[in-house]
């Protein structure tokens, strides 16, 4: 379902509550919606500007399936949902962007090999399992690289 289609004040439900959060939701306000998040930081932005806020970890499936019923569409702010919680979800309410772009980007090493097969044009990488591939590294790509975690690193974490 796309936002256009959404009957003016319908609800809807957003994963995160950080400073993306809070925009997404001040925006889908000013365009006449109603939002709920759902955020385990009691404080966080979204908390004092969402017209329904729901205090709960972000595995925790009797408050997803609360956001799911309270909602007409979810979206969420960050990568860093479970994949597989999110398929879950996408099976009993209306999440129009689903997961597969979750799956996807949740592992790095396959988010940059589909680029690449894609066509994009990316940067150099390898896949690092311990320190010879890492001294390997240095020989093929050279000085600056980067290393990253392969699973669970955002914002400048991993």
């Amino acid at each position: 379902m796309n936002l256009s289609k959404l009957k003016f004040g319908s609800t809807i439900g957003i994963i995160g509550g950080g400073q993306l959060g809070k925009m997404m939701a001040q925006s889908a306000q000013q365009m006449g919606y109603k939002v709920i998040v759902l955020d385990p930081n009691s404080s966080c932005p979204c908390q004092y500007v969402a017209n329904e806020f729901i205090n709960a970890a972000y595995d925790d499936q009797i408050a997803l399936d609360r956001l799911g019923a309270l909602s007409d569409v979810i979206t969420y702010e960050f990568e860093n949902i479970s994949a597989n919680q999110l398929q879950a979800l996408a099976s009993k309410y209306n999440i129009p962007q689903g997961y597969q772009a979750i799956q996807l980007l949740q592992d790095r090493l396959t988010e940059k090999q589909t680029l690449q097969d894609s066509g994009s044009n990316i940067a150099p990488f390898l896949q690092l399992t311990d320190y010879d591939d890492l001294v390997k590294a240095v020989d093929s790509i050279g000085y600056p690289f980067i290393v990253k975690t392969r699973f669970g690193g955002y914002d400048g974490k991993g």
